[in-house]
């Protein structure tokens, strides 16, 4: 058998390649093509196991079997994984999201009725307003469309912020 294989070796050029296609190209090939594979799946360590059992003049043809295995089952579920991992992100980054928003306003509502309290409450500002004559909301801007002529509101006073002294009890 050696001395037959010895005499079709016509040149270094053929045993080469022939080293080559039966020898190194197939494990070389299949270990990029289990990488299609998960991780976690087993059929990455029985393709390399099963290599070794197929007969030597097979292995070419083998691993190209495996390779449409490969393309069609294996990089299709890392595909849906991927997508899977991309809507997980999209879903907690969105929950961060109205989390912080949820905060900013609770933060923000808590800073308003610090300043209104400040200025003496809501009643208040609201007998201030009643008292210099002006409404507020939408009464405020429904009286202005229906007087006839455009009156500046009476002046008043605000109250000097520099000195700091602006609270009212």
């Amino acid at each position: 058998m050696i001395e037959d294989l010895l005499d079709a070796i016509v040149s270094w050029r053929t045993l080469l390649a022939v080293l080559l296609v039966y020898g190194f190209a197939p494990g070389a090939l299949l270990r990029l093509i289990v990488l299609a594979f998960r991780r976690d799946d087993p059929r990455r360590s029985e393709m390399l196991a099963e290599l070794h059992a197929v007969p030597f003049a097979e292995r070419p043809f083998w691993v190209f079997e495996q390779l449409e295995v490969a393309l069609f089952e294996g990089i299709w579920g890392r595909v849906i994984g991927a997508a899977t991992r991309r809507r997980k992100e999209r879903e907690s980054s969105i929950l961060a999201l109205r989390a912080f928003e949820l905060g900013y306003r609770a933060r923000l509502r808590g800073f308003v009725e610090d300043q209104l309290n400040a200025l003496g409450g809501v009643e208040a500002l609201r007998n201030a307003h009643k008292s210099l004559g002006m409404t507020t909301g939408l009464a405020c801007a429904a009286s202005l469309r229906t007087s006839s002529s455009v009156s500046t509101p009476p002046p008043h006073s605000r109250p000097d912020l520099s000195s700091g002294d602006y609270k009212t009890t």
